[in-house]
């Protein structure tokens, strides 16, 4: 999937609790040391104080050309992008490979035993990262057998001199009970508690019931990660209210759904921040 290169900063791997076997079911997951693949060249190393973002969990590109289109319009008009539902096959990294100047990070959930395509989240920026690392769920999803990754990235912020903003890209496990789903939303809030500076977090967190809401709500609320709303639209077949983004120590412009893009079944979110 393209040459990896090391960056001269470390990337730091926060380890899972578990060793994974090798396979699970049709799926193979991969060793911690082979989770996040990096490609492409970043030219700074600075995100500016007031910069852009979208996350767009992309069914795995289904929709082919239609959805690559969307994308390649899309993604030159963001410094950050966050995807969930990557996928490795070549649509998807031609796609990517458009952005010039960009560092991609594919964190890689599972490889599928036959095809060995592999699906997972991705981080993409023209800012070179500080920090890449993830955290891998004990628990599985009950059809695939499969953890979910939740992927973290720290940039340095032009005009500070130790002040960094912790990236999170969650895609929620799912099919399972509120106690396992908040068992990855603490997985994920001990790394926030480990960071000082500004955070955004956001993805596809899989909110499907009153339940699952009001406990992600109430653990982001402890740690002062203010929840921004942006219309909703009650489409058939998109799943818009799966969608979030929270914020800390940051002014927010604006936040939206990108509504007339429909080549996925979530509508991608935009968000202009600016550090305070």
């Amino acid at each position: 999937m393209g040459s990896k290169f090391i960056y001269s900063m470390a990337i730091v791997l926060f380890f899972s609790s578990q060793i994974y076997a090798v396979s699970r079911g049709g799926y193979e997951i991969p060793s911690d040391e082979k989770t996040i693949e990096s490609f492409g060249t970043a030219s700074q190393s600075e995100l500016p104080r007031r910069f852009n973002l979208f996350n767009w969990n992309i069914e795995k590109a289904k929709q082919g050309e239609i959805w690559a289109a969307d994308f390649t319009k899309l993604q030159n008009k963001y410094d950050l992008i966050l995807i969930q539902e990557a996928v490795s096959d070549d649509l998807f990294m031609n796609a990517l490979r458009k952005k010039t100047n960009t560092v991609w990070n594919y964190f890689i959930a599972w490889i599928r035993k036959t095809e060995k395509t592999s699906s997972g989240l991705i981080i993409g920026s023209e800012v070179r990262p500080t920090e890449a690392s993830f955290t891998r769920t004990i628990d599985l999803e009950p059809y695939a057998k499969t953890p979910k990754l939740t992927g973290y990235q720290k940039f340095r912020i032009a005009g500070t001199q130790n002040t960094e903003l912790l990236i999170i890209n969650i895609h929620a496990i799912n099919f399972v009970t509120t106690t396992k789903f908040s068992r990855h939303i603490q997985q994920v809030m001990r790394q926030i508690d480990r960071h000082k500076g500004p955070v955004v977090f956001v993805g596809d967190m899989n909110t499907w019931n009153q339940s699952r809401l009001d406990y992600l709500f109430a653990e982001a609320k402890k740690r002062n990660l203010v929840w921004y709303d942006f219309e909703r639209p009650k489409v058939k077949g998109m799943h818009s209210k799966l969608d979030h983004i929270f914020v800390r120590g940051l002014k927010v412009h604006e936040i939206k759904s990108l509504t007339d893009i429909v080549s996925s079944d979530h509508y991608p979110i935009s968000a202009d921040l600016e550090f305070l």
